[in-house]
């Protein structure tokens, strides 16, 4: 659960942890959350080394490190947001009203207008057709 007060939206947020998570989560929280040094002290999920929990730089830059030594590329956690928004959008067009939930949004529009992606990609698909029947025709495109 998460406060009003934590959320850029400024609603809560209740969700479940998906059940291949549950189990890391629940060792995180018993096992090493209480090893960090005043990790007692306060509500954060995330504790950090000097006795507070990381916020929001500190998450940040962290998902950042682990996706680039992962992929190679860093990948923030809005760009998490964005591909879950336009993934539901482009596999489920009818829900993507479970994009706005999952992503705390008070309105669809909001979702629509900063997150899917749906539109723009279902707009590229003939233009991706029409190059890829060009090259197997022998033909050149451009500066190729």
């Amino acid at each position: 659960m998460f406060e009003a007060g934590e959320t850029k939206a400024g609603q809560p947020i209740e969700t479940e942890v998906p059940a291949e998570l549950a189990p890391r989560l629940a060792r995180y929280l018993a096992e090493i959350r209480p090893r960090f040094p005043g990790a007692a002290a306060h509500r954060a999920l995330w504790a950090g080394r000097k006795g507070r929990g990381l916020g929001g730089a500190a998450v940040y830059g962290a998902i950042a490190a682990r996706t680039r030594a992962a992929f190679g590329r860093a990948v923030g956690p809005h760009l998490f947001r964005d591909c879950a928004a336009t993934t539901i959008a482009v596999a489920r067009p009818g829900r993507v009203g479970v994009a706005r939930d999952l992503l705390g949004h008070a309105s669809l529009a909001t979702t629509n207008a900063h997150y899917n992606q749906a539109r723009s990609i279902e707009a590229s698909r003939p233009r991706a057709e029409v190059l890829a029947a060009c090259r197997a025709a022998g033909e050149t495109l451009g500066d190729e």
